[in-house]
């Protein structure tokens, strides 16, 4: 078993593939990838100005994302651990409490 505390932060390239699932469901954009043998889930809500396509880089399965460094990397450790990941774009700039439908 590899010991994830002492690499670099950003050399997951042996570890993990950015693979997403992407669809756009109610007008906003719901990304997620599950990783083998999942053993807990991480749900990312992005901050004003963001979008759930900032969370992994531009694929073939994601031709619109983004991957910026510092959401891409939440992901990477989140999948080297086993943990599915989802985020949710929301509609409008910020999120709205009691808004989102």
């Amino acid at each position: 078993m590899c010991d994830l505390e002492n690499q670099k932060w950003n050399s997951f390239d042996s570890l993990v593939q950015l693979d997403p699932t992407v669809e756009l469901r109610n007008g906003t954009d719901l990304i997620w990838q599950i990783p083998n043998l999942p053993k807990a889930v991480l749900f990312l809500a992005h901050g004003c100005n963001g979008r759930a396509l900032n969370f992994w880089d531009k694929s073939c399965n994601c031709p619109n994302c983004i991957g910026l460094p510092e959401e891409r990397l939440i992901v990477l450790n989140a999948l080297a651990r086993n943990f599915v990941v989802i985020a949710v774009s929301s509609k409008r700039v910020c999120w709205s409490i009691g808004e989102e439908r």
